[in-house]
């Protein structure tokens, strides 16, 4: 495994990601609606409500996923064809939510759970994905920050020197919210192995930030457990409860929202006695 160091860099305390977010939309899938009382109108609402909150919106450009049986055809939710909604989405954003990269298409034709997009992908793939990324966003006009979350949390350790190639220097690729939290805990649930559960960590240029709690069910005290060490609290959550034949728990539901602003509330307090800081990762 890679030999992941701890580091101190000015970030964030406090991250909440979302992820999936891409143009469509129908009476029974809502991955990108930006009408009222829409899943993404209901985050930015929270968003707006705790604005000493940092929000990653996790978009994918090209998504293709539609169930591990069938996929949606190539360029059938490219975000250069929707360019209306690429712009309402910019204008909609409060300064507290960026737009981070989840992928070129979310899908993996050659894995058996297609959802992994970058499963066993060789070099040369992993590099021209990511240039195709990074081109389409800004054809798009979408700002976005060089923070990449591999779909399905998987992605080769071997390659991680190749992000540095394309400016990415910060990866959220990480997800574990069993282990318990301590000083020197390592994710070891989804993901990369061997990063910090509660601190920043790198290696070959490239800088993890965990994901160690979760909008639907991680435990609250992990919470106060994070603060306590000085650590980074990454709560992972998606757009939808539900993405086609998969279920994901952690959308945001009414009940998950409601429980997500008490946790926000009470972490209010640890934010005005400047036990939180709220920075943006330096990209």
């Amino acid at each position: 495994s890679n030999n992941w160091r701890t580091v101190n860099k000015e970030v964030s305390n406090l991250i909440i990601c979302i992820d999936d977010i891409h143009p469509e939309f129908d009476r029974d899938h809502d991955f990108g609606s930006l009408e009222e009382n829409s899943a993404l109108s209901r985050i930015i609402s929270i968003a707006l409500e705790f604005c000493w909150v940092k929000f990653i919106l996790f978009v994918v450009p090209n998504w293709r996923y539609k169930g591990n049986s069938v996929n949606w055809p190539e360029k059938r939710f490219l975000i250069t064809n929707y360019q209306e909604w690429c712009d309402r989405l910019m204008q909609l954003l409060p300064a507290n939510v960026a737009i981070g990269l989840h992928g070129w298409d979310h899908y993996n034709g050659g894995c058996h759970e297609k959802w992994k997009e970058f499963y066993q992908l060789e070099p040369d793939e992993i590099r021209f994905r990511l240039d195709s990324i990074l081109n389409t966003f800004e054809r798009a006009n979408l700002t976005y920050r060089k923070i990449f979350r591999p779909p399905g949390w998987e992605f080769p350790q071997e390659a991680l020197s190749i992000l540095p190639e394309f400016g990415i220097h910060h990866y959220a690729g990480t997800y574990d919210i069993k282990t318990k939290i301590s000083v020197d805990a390592q994710s070891k649930q989804f993901g990369v192995m061997g990063t910090s559960l509660a601190f920043l960590s790198e290696v070959d240029g490239v800088i993890s930030i965990p994901a160690n709690s979760d909008i639907g069910w991680s435990n609250d005290f992990c919470l106060t457990d994070l603060l306590s060490i000085g650590g980074v609290i990454g709560m992972a959550g998606h757009i939808t409860n539900s993405c086609y034949d998969f279920f994901l728990g952690n959308g945001p539901e009414l009940n998950t929202l409601s429980r997500l602003r008490k946790n926000l509330q009470f972490l209010s307090t640890y934010y005005d006695n400047k036990k939180i800081n709220s920075y943006w990762p330096g990209i």
